[in-house]
């Protein structure tokens, strides 16, 4: 990290580590990744190769475990990678085992299309997160909750707390009973909030 605790990289991420062709896009530029220059010759003037790296893999590199014999965690992770967000969850077991809080994208884009929520909601579940979906002004629990119709792929965020974070979690936990249990929202809500 440097002397401000940033560190800037021009790589993609995603569970694999090698070279990728990653579009040229301008700073900000939304909806933009790995899928927008997939099938296309190597030379196209949209796109460049990049790294491609684990998150694992950048964790061990540019964050400490300790600093000054303070044990080194991520507060905030935030992961949005227009399709690729599991890909990345699949390899960050390290970063994320030092993770308070996780937000991701779920949506309809290649590669997240072919994996169904659960399998991440359980995945998450084992390294001991539980997941909400971010609606608007709300949480609606996702882990020990999950019902067919979170299967339908659409965009929205999911917010996720490790367990061990005990006022987090209890402050996001006692956000979705307000909402659900005290004001009847329906789990119905989630394509209609996001």
């Amino acid at each position: 990290l440097d002397a401000k605790g940033l560190v800037m990289t021009q790589a993609a991420v995603s569970s694999s580590t090698g070279k990728v062709s990653f579009p040229k896009a301008r700073p900000g530029a939304e909806a933009f990744g790995i899928k927008n220059c997939m099938n296309r010759p190597k030379d196209y003037p949209g796109c460049q190769e990049v790294e491609m790296v684990t998150l694992d893999d950048f964790y061990r590199a540019n964050i400490p475990k300790q600093v000054n014999g303070a044990d080194q965690y991520i507060d905030v992770l935030l992961i949005d990678t227009e399709g690729h967000d599991y890909e990345v969850l699949k390899a960050a077991r390290s970063a994320l085992s030092r993770t308070r809080y996780l937000e991701f994208e779920f949506h309809s884009f290649k590669p997240w299309i072919d994996t169904p929520l659960l399998k991440a909601i359980d995945y998450l579940s084992r390294l001991d997160f539980t997941c909400y979906w971010a609606l608007k002004q709300r949480l609606l629990r996702i882990t020990n909750c999950y019902m067919n119709q979170y299967s339908k792929h659409h965009w929205s965020n999911i917010a996720c707390v490790k367990n061990s974070e005990i006022e987090l979690a209890k402050h996001m936990e006692s956000n979705f009973e307000n909402a659900f249990l005290n004001q009847n929202v329906s789990h119905s809500d989630v394509q209609s909030e996001v």
